[in-house]
């Protein structure tokens, strides 16, 4: 099963777009690109829920330190999808944040395939993983049943 051929225009459209990036001066200093406070707030969420999954029991608890800078990556992505449209002056927009987010955890789904064997485990093999790791944390050397 091959794919459709991708339209000439959208391929002059992404050309033109690499062009206009590679011609842009590179600064002194780095800019300061300025949330807007609807993006913060996205952000913020996106953060919390990557640190709710890096728990025990979480979806990236076999991938700590990949997903550990995961939100760096969307903080990158959202950078470059400001700058290919806007001054880096301007404010970072909601929309240009749930964008690099939504990329993000495009990439999120093809880690976990890629790197985990987790992803496909029965949901009884988790659980039998989650346990025994307990127990192994636990320094009582007999464990009830409960």
């Amino acid at each position: 099963m091959s794919s459709p051929d991708i339209p000439e225009s959208l391929q002059i459209r992404y050309s033109e777009l690499i062009k206009h990036l590679l011609r842009m001066p590179s600064p002194v200093e780095p800019h300061v690109i300025v949330c807007s406070k609807e993006a913060e707030l996205l952000f913020s969420d996106y953060h919390e829920y990557l640190q709710k999954e890096i728990r025990d029991g979480g979806m990236f608890e076999n991938l700590k330190e990949w997903a550990s800078k995961q939100f760096a990556r969307a903080l990158r992505i959202a950078g470059i999808l400001h700058i290919s449209v806007h001054s880096p002056t301007e404010i970072l927009t909601g929309q240009t944040a749930m964008n690099s987010i939504a990329i993000a955890m495009w990439a999120e789904n093809h880690a976990l395939n890629a790197l985990s064997g987790s992803a496909s485990e029965p949901q009884e093999v988790k659980n039998a993983k989650y346990i025994l790791n307990k127990l192994k944390k636990s320094e009582k050397p007999l464990v009830s049943k409960s």
